[in-house]
């Protein structure tokens, strides 16, 4: 054997060896090598929208306040008003909230017819209509001690997609007699007849949403009539035009122009009563901040100038669901005879001058639980040409004198509380205070209470089964005697409570009881009131 064929045998015979030592290894494999693959997902949570939490006056729990500024158009809100002898119905119906279309009709003692009717239905397309009628008829113990109410609200809504017309009509009639002399003195006398009688139309334009600018169009436009036994008329024409800018999420600018020009005509006089009013300014909100901010510069009656302001600053604490606001507002009061007229329906001479009023308040609104609120207000009030009302010192003291007091001052301090559970209970009640000073001209402010509490109560302890009652407290009352010696009215405590019972599917019987201790208290002077009303019916739906 030669050399090579001996070593081309040797590396066959190792070959062999080094095969039979090393594992069997697959094209795919790859040695000694190691290839992890790994994904790591980590959830991303969506944020939920943090809730703004602020406290809520019952019965609107989850609906905010809007504050909106108006020259008003009524008296003073602490001239009180007192509760007139009328079914409770003639108030918020909160009976059954059902009973869109009804009739309710009923009799009682002090010789009570009582009517009240509600109309809710879609006239056409896009078109809703509300009614309500209401009639009052009732007799008190003396001869003219009698009243008759009527009242007529209407309204329709035209909805479109981009904007809103609304049509309101309010009419009503008034009846009342003089009958606040000495009855035993004066068993034969005629007692004078007071009526009121009219209506106002207004028609409003709201623009849903804002244009591409962001500008939205708003107008307000309306007339009223009303004629009486001491009018012959009295006309107004009112209206607003105005402009609402957007900024952006809280920024909110206005601007617009108020004007109102309102005839009396008379057998002795005529008088204008009219104002011009701009208003410029804007809402800031944001988080737990808002900022109201408007200067109204106004040209009353007799071209006086004012400039009114409505400011506001306000800041919700959320943790413990309380509302605090600081602020200033201007309003002008026209004193026409259809607002003298319905607080006191007694007057004979009634000057209309505008009265001017300047209020810094201080106002506090807590939610505590679920059911409790609590709201307090402390003002300071600045007045120019206050309406009061006396009994004339010479001539026949029933017919009533409207007087104005040129300047004056008051502090203020209104306190309220509400326990609301749902639609099955509610109960609260309103105190207010008032302190007057620096009353130039006068040692009183005449026929104004300086101390006020308000209580009512809404319970369903049924479903077919509502309960109300009302409580009314009032003392401070001051009148003018014929020998121009000031007067103290006793206070007086007024109370009542009514029940409504569902019998049938659209079927229910009611009973009310109003003045139930039966006082025979005097709101205006030498005017005794009725004393206890006992009235009751049916109502059908419809």
């Amino acid at each position: 054997m030669n050399k090579y064929t001996y070593i081309f045998s040797s590396l066959c015979v190792l070959s062999s060896v080094f095969a039979m030592a090393q594992p069997k290894v697959n094209d795919t494999t790859i040695k000694a090598t190691t290839i992890e693959i790994s994904q790591i997902y980590q959830p991303q949570i969506k944020q939920a929208v943090k809730e703004t939490y602020s406290p809520t006056l019952p019965p609107r729990e989850s609906s905010a306040t809007i504050f909106d500024y108006n020259i008003p158009a009524q008296t003073v809100n602490y001239v009180y008003k007192p509760r007139p002898l009328q079914p409770l119905a003639f108030g918020s119906d909160t009976t059954n909230k059902g009973f869109k279309n009804y009739v309710k009709a009923g009799l009682g003692n002090l010789r009570t017819i009582f009517l009240d009717a509600g109309f809710n239905q879609m006239a056409a397309k896009n078109v809703e209509t509300f009614v309500h009628f209401g009639f009052l008829s009732q007799k008190g113990a003396f001869q003219y001690q009698k009243q008759t109410l009527a009242t007529l609200n209407a309204m329709a809504i035209y909805q479109q997609s981009k904007y809103n017309l609304q049509f309101d009509l309010a009419a009503q009639h008034q009846n009342f007699y003089q009958y606040g002399y000495d009855q035993a003195a004066l068993p034969n006398k005629i007692a004078g007849k007071q009526t009121l009688s009219g209506a106002s139309m207004t028609t409003r334009f709201l623009e849903k949403a804002f244009g591409n600018k962001g500008f939205r169009k708003i107008a307000h436009l309306g007339l009223s009539y009303y004629t009486g036994s001491l009018i012959s008329s009295q006309t107004a024409v009112f209206g607003e035009v105005g402009l609402e800018k957007k900024w952006d999420s809280s920024l909110l600018g206005t601007v617009a122009i108020e004007a109102n020009t309102t005839q009396l005509n008379a057998q002795l006089y005529n008088v204008n009563n009219s104002f011009t009013s701009l208003k410029m300014g804007a809402n800031y909100s944001r988080d737990k901040f808002s900022l109201k901010a408007y200067l109204l510069p106004t040209i009353g009656q007799n071209q006086k100038a004012f400039l009114l302001r409505d400011i506001e600053c306000k800041y919700t604490f959320s943790e413990i669901k309380t509302n605090i606001a600081l602020g200033l507002k201007g309003s002008l009061i026209q004193n026409t005879f259809q607002q003298l007229f319905e607080i006191n329906p007694f007057i004979s001479t009634f000057p209309s001058l505008q009265t001017h009023s300047n209020e810094i308040f201080l106002l506090g609104e807590k939610a505590l639980g679920h059911h409790f609120s609590f709201t307090g207000k402390l003002s300071w009030w600045q007045y120019e040409n206050f309406a009061t009302f006396i009994n004339p010192p010479l001539g026949d003291p029933e017919k009533m004198m409207v007087m104005y007091i040129p300047k004056l001052n008051a502090l203020s301090v209104q306190l309220g509380m509400r326990y609301q559970v749902g639609k099955e209970l509610s109960v609260g009640g309103q105190l207010a205070l008032f302190h007057f000073n620096n009353i130039l001209g006068n040692a009183k402010v005449w026929h104004t209470p300086s101390l006020r509490f308000n209580g009512d109560l809404q319970w369903n302890p049924l479903k077919e089964l509502s309960i109300s009652a009302y409580s009314a407290y009032v003392g401070g009352n001051y009148a003018l005697s014929p020998s121009y010696q000031s007067i103290k009215l006793k206070p007086y405590l007024d109370i009542g409570f009514g029940a409504e019972y569902i019998v049938l599917q659209k079927l229910s019987v009611f009973l009310n009881f109003n003045n139930l201790l039966n006082n025979k208290y005097q709101r205006w002077q030498d005017y005794q009131a009725y004393g206890i009303n006992i009235y009751g019916g049916v109502r059908l739906k419809f």
